[in-house]
């Protein structure tokens, strides 16, 4: 029973890390900002490539991710106040 309960948060911690990982950064920062960035003395020429990243990683199942999620929840969701 303990074991159960100590996988299924482990899965929680691990849905909800990558639920925050899969999202975009929401906020600038102000070094982000152009006003902080004067443009460069050389710009690069346009025929420069762009920079490419390439990510790889494990998809989950549906399952998997229901039973993360709905673990998740269990040990962190609280009721809201009557």
């Amino acid at each position: 029973m303990m074991e159960d309960r100590a996988r299924a948060h482990r899965m929680g911690m691990a849905a909800a890390l990558l639920l925050f990982l899969s999202l975009p950064a929401a906020a600038q920062t102000a070094a982000d900002t152009p006003a902080a960035n004067p443009p460069a003395a050389n710009p690069p020429a346009a025929n420069d490539s762009p920079t490419t990243v390439t990510i790889t990683g494990n998809r989950f199942t549906v399952e998997t991710l229901t039973r993360a999620t709905e673990g998740f929840v269990q040990d962190h969701g609280h009721p809201s106040p009557g």
